[in-house]
């Protein structure tokens, strides 16, 4: 009987489980799993399935933003967003078609009206005219290229999972959205503008996996974006691209009037 005893207080101990915390995807530092949502495409890009609570550090995900204001500065997605109504994050529909230093110029959707707000000192007046130089957007080349790169990686971690985007063959990516160690450090990206008859509304992507390389596609509107995850896109043939382009966009998908074309520090 007290063998019997000893063993039922035996099974009655607590039984110690190892529960591993949850990791951030961009600087694989473990978090609460409180923080704030992200957003991998940004909501202001139509973007609205979330990550879990855990999955991006709120320290990553205030630094990301940054990187997402990029996005809305390229000229293309800019006027796309704005000329389509696009609404942004809140439901607002945006009116600011370009902003930097010159001034502002704005779009109203509801009276087609354009409206030019240039600074003082960007109007110059004569007898006969008024020139007023248009403002052009603030683009950051490199912070563009870095938030394609961190959409591709947050987009993995939302279809295939959190775990799988914390696989160490994403380091490198991790790396350049994160905690890139220069301005030197440019990941190159292929691009198309088409002009598709019905060009998508919001973001639609892409994952395909094409012998030890990984790429990404996304577009948006009307611009085609490609990165890889994992190896250099620069491997990719133009019918490996192609057939993303039709992955993504499925029975919408056009024939692009344009070409492919490799973007980087070293080809323009």
């Amino acid at each position: 009987m007290r063998a019997r005893a000893l063993d039922a207080a035996h099974l009655a101990r607590p039984v110690l489980r190892l529960v591993r915390m949850p990791t951030c995807i961009y600087n694989r530092e473990p978090t609460t799993g409180n923080e704030p949502e992200e957003h991998p495409i940004p909501e202001a890009l139509g973007g609205r399935e979330a990550l879990p609570r855990g999955a991006v550090c709120a320290e990553c995900n205030a630094y990301v933003s940054d990187l997402d204001q990029a996005l809305r500065t390229h000229t293309h997605i800019a006027w796309f967003l704005v000329l389509a109504g696009v609404p942004g994050k809140g439901g607002k529909v945006r009116r600011q078609l370009a902003w930097g230093p010159e001034g502002v110029a704005e779009y109203d959707i509801k009276t087609g009206d354009l409206l030019f707000a240039p600074k003082p000192g960007y109007v110059q007046a004569t007898e006969h005219s008024i020139a007023i130089t248009h403002p052009a957007s603030v683009f950051n080349d490199w912070k563009f290229s870095r938030a394609l790169h961190k959409i591709a990686l947050g987009v993995r971690a939302l279809r295939q999972g959190v775990e799988v985007a914390l696989d160490p063959r994403f380091d490198e990516v991790r790396t350049y959205v994160r905690r890139p160690a220069s301005r030197r450090v440019f990941r190159s990206r292929y691009h198309r503008f088409g002009e598709f008859a019905a060009p998508t509304a919001t973001p639609c992507d892409a994952i395909a996996v094409i012998g030890t390389l990984e790429a990404f596609y996304i577009c948006i509107g009307m611009d085609e974006f490609v990165v890889a995850l994992a190896g250099d896109v620069s491997r990719l043939a133009i019918s490996d691209l192609d057939a993303l382009a039709r992955t993504a966009r499925g029975a919408d998908d056009g024939k692009a009037r344009t070409r492919w074309a490799l973007e980087g520090p070293d080809t323009k």
